[in-house]
Order: C-alpha cells, then sequence, then structure tokens
C-alpha cells in the first residue's frame, strides 16, 4: 500500500493514503500490527510534508484532500500534529470559509 501512496497518480495516492489511515484508526482500536513503528511511512509521511511545502499556491489548493490525509495520518500513527500545521499549510486562507448560500433565499417565505 505505501507504494501506491507514493504514485505520481493523485487519485491513486489519494486512495492508498485513506487505506493507510483506516490500517492506522484500526491499529488505534487495539488490532494487531505496528503501522506508527514502520520508519518506510514515517519516512514517506515525510517525504510527503517536505513535498506539500514546497508546492505553488494554486497546487496548494488542490491538494486540499491529500494535505489532510497526511496530517490525519501522522496524527494517528505519531499522536502528534504534523509539521504541516506549524508550516501553517494544513489549512488555507480561504479553505475554511463557509460555501455561499445561494439557495435558501429561493426558499425564504414571501415578507
Amino acid at each position: 500500500m505505501m507504494h501506491l501512496a507514493s504514485t505520481e497518480d493523485t487519485e491513486v495516492r489519494e486512495v492508498a493514503l485513506r487505506g493507510l489511515l483506516e490500517l492506522a484508526r484500526d491499529e488505534t482500536k487495539g488490532a494487531n500490527g505496528r503501522l506508527g513503528e514502520d520508519e518506510k511511512l514515517k519516512q514517506l509521511l515525510q517525504e510527503w510534508i517536505n513535498g506539500i511545502s514546497l508546492m505553488s499556491p494554486e497546487d496548494l489548493g488542490t491538494a486540499r484532500e491529500e494535505r489532510q490525509l497526511v496530517d490525519s495520518l501522522w496524527n494517528t500513527c505519531y499522536n502528534e500534529p504534523s509539521s504541516l500545521q506549524e508550516r501553517m499549510l494544513l489549512v488555507l486562507p480561504g479553505e475554511d470559509a463557509p460555501s455561499p448560500n445561494i439557495a435558501s433565499k429561493q426558499f425564504e417565505p414571501p415578507l
């Protein structure tokens, strides 16, 4: 799965990250295995974090899901936030803003 997570294909990479995250979450619930103790995974996550740090603002915007998955996986495996948070790359300005509510005006009762 780690091999798939390091592919250039964004969709395959995100699916592999989701799979690794599920495995890590299962381990915290008592399943056997030590995904968090795997040095290869830690190195791979650190490489993702470094790669994300070098992305242009446009690429960061399109990699939102990947940033969140990498941070969640790091947090689940190592019980600490990833360096994406301290580098202010986890949530970019404007991302946490709610979407504009354009439909509610259609359903407002007449005055």
